[in-house]
């Protein structure tokens, strides 16, 4: 049998649909929505942005593409986008870039890096089939006799939860407001529900404010209280001891003075003492159920 050439695609600022063949294929997007989709062989798959030699000109890849490798050991590289990197089988590299990309792996041992951006690697199981280890920067996860190495991925997905890394980010933020107004540990839907919202933009303060507005709040703060009153309990909550009079009578005063009480929640639950208490529960990763 003759042995399968490999191709080379360039494609156009517009929106292309590249496809290799059986051999060891290069496929580059170079702008647009694109979808590439190497096939056999172990081939080079390239997001791309856009890039005129002549005028030194390059447009960012903003749009995110579709990388489907196929089978064999391929190459993934996203670009600014929001990239989906699809591995398949073999041992594939797959790097996703400056946007916030979701990448799969497949079958084999791969190597997922999500680049800059807020990225998710998906696996098909049970995270409990999972084991995962530190490993330098990222981590390893390992299932049935295969590993793939995570660098620079906030988030994994697995069937039943997901666990996130960014823990100055939306998850460990939204796990010390949980922590400093409620005083106890999150349920798995509830945080998955804020993460999501803070990951689609909903600003932090009006998160916060969800806090304080609920009625698992008041139940554990009581109603129509007094600044003062608050502060005592949020001390009591969040800080797991009594109010200092000094820090009690500055706080005091911002709230006489017009601070809502959401954005005094928020500065406890950011505090230095609240991050020495949380940061025990969230080391190695925050569970939660992804809306």
């Amino acid at each position: 049998m003759a042995e399968e050439k490999p191709i080379f695609l360039n494609g156009t600022t517009g929106n292309d649909d590249l496809r290799g063949g059986a051999g060891d294929d290069v496929l580059e997007g170079n702008g647009g929505y694109d979808k590439l989709s190497g096939g056999d062989g172990n081939d080079t798959l390239k997001s791309g942005d856009f890039y005129n030699e002549a005028s030194g000109l390059r447009l960012p890849d903003k749009l995110g593409d579709v990388l489907d490798g196929g089978a064999g050991n391929d190459h993934l590289f996203g670009a600014s986008g929001r990239d989906l990197l699809l591995g398949d089988t073999g041992d594939d590299e797959l790097r996703g870039g400056g946007g916030d990309d979701l990448l799969l792996g497949g079958a084999g041992n791969d190597l997922l890096d999500g680049g800059a951006g807020l990225d998710r690697a998906q696996f098909g199981g049970q995270r409990a089939d999972y084991s995962l280890a530190k490993n330098g920067e990222g981590y390893t996860v390992s299932h049935s006799g295969e590993s793939d190495v995570t660098l620079g991925i906030e988030r994994l997905l697995f069937a039943d939860r997901a666990v996130a890394f960014d823990l100055e980010g939306n998850a460990g933020q939204i796990y010390r407001i949980y922590q400093a107004a409620l005083n106890r540990t999150p349920d798995l839907g509830g945080l998955g529900f804020w993460i999501d919202a803070a990951d689609r933009g909903l600003a932090i303060l009006d998160i916060t404010a969800g806090f304080t507005q609920s009625s698992e709040f008041a139940r554990l703060y009581g109603s129509a209280l007094s600044n003062e009153a608050f502060l005592s309990q949020l001390y009591l909550n969040a800080l797991h001891r009594p109010a200092d009079q000094g820090g009690l009578a500055f706080w005091i005063d911002m709230l006489d003075k017009g601070v809502a009480r959401e954005a005094v929640l928020l500065a406890f639950a950011e505090s230095p003492e609240n991050h020495a208490q949380v940061i025990g529960s969230i080391q190695n990763g925050i569970d939660y159920i992804a809306v």
